[in-house]
């Protein structure tokens, strides 16, 4: 796994979320940062990249839920649920900001690679719509109503 760096700004702003701080002066909001949590500047950006790296998203096998938390890769160190927000955050990313489209059809969005090639079609539809979920160039699907 490549070292995500972190940026400096992001840093000071993430900072002043923290402390509420409303100086837009680095030194203020890290010595208000360091007033709050005894952290300094640096120690602050150790931990935020430790942190990052361990950063995770997954989905429950058992209940379908959606988590995000810290983990190894493997085991959870901490988590918390968020399915609806998620659902709501992808919902969001894949209408764009516009209104859905109730046509029978569903919504479609299609997800392409770097080079704009196509690699997967993300469908949302009513639960009384057909569904299917294919990678663009699967031809052999079969549509199936959703179970009730």
């Amino acid at each position: 796994m490549k070292k995500q760096l972190l940026n400096s700004v992001d840093l000071e702003e993430l900072a002043s979320a923290l402390t509420g701080s409303e100086s837009e002066e680095s030194e203020i909001i890290f010595e208000e940062f360091f007033n709050k949590y005894d952290i300094d500047e640096e120690q602050f950006a150790k931990l935020m990249l430790d942190l990052f790296e361990m950063l995770d998203m997954g989905v429950s096998l058992i209940t379908n839920e959606v988590y995000i938390g810290f983990g190894t890769g493997t085991v959870w160190a901490l988590k918390k649920e968020i399915t609806s927000a998620f659902i709501g955050g992808l919902i969001q990313f894949l209408l764009e900001g516009g209104e859905y489209d109730d046509n029978g059809k569903g919504f479609i969005k299609t997800i392409t690679d770097e080079k704009g090639k196509p690699e997967y079609a993300i469908v949302i539809t009513r639960p009384d719509n057909k569904i299917s979920i294919t990678k663009p160039g699967d031809e052999n699907v079969e549509q199936k109503k959703p179970e009730e």
